[in-house]
């Protein structure tokens, strides 16, 4: 049987109980978050373990960590990255932070456009 669940290091653990263990800790979970505000809206970029193998078996290593950006008014979750490696997720929020304020700039524009598009149409 295929392992699917592993620890912050990429070592499969034993069973869920084990997974269900460490994914209480919120401390061991979360491997960073920070809070921006981009033209007057919150935008929260999350980097968390997950423990549980998103890449389901597809070959290559586990994926158990996962980036994503969250906006006051919309984009829950529409942008999101995931990882293999606690370097490659921490490497990754950084890059997070650094396309959030160009992404949720554009997202409002996006957002404007079509309320106006809207607007126009009554």
């Amino acid at each position: 049987m295929m392992a699917m669940y592993f620890d912050k290091e990429g070592n499969e653990l034993p069973d869920t109980k084990a997974w269900g263990k460490l994914f209480e800790d919120k401390t061991y979970q979360v491997v960073q978050q920070d809070t921006l505000t981009v033209e007057g809206r919150e935008v929260f970029v999350s980097t968390v373990w997950l423990g549980l193998d998103h890449g389901f078996g597809m070959g290559g290593p586990p994926v158990i960590f996962e980036t994503m950006i969250f906006a006051e008014g919309g984009t829950d979750g529409e942008y999101q990255w995931r990882y293999s490696t606690l370097e490659q997720a921490q490497e990754g929020h950084l890059n997070a932070l650094s396309l959030a304020p160009a992404l949720m700039t554009q997202d409002l524009i996006e957002v404007r456009s079509k309320a106006a598009g809207r607007k126009e149409e009554e």
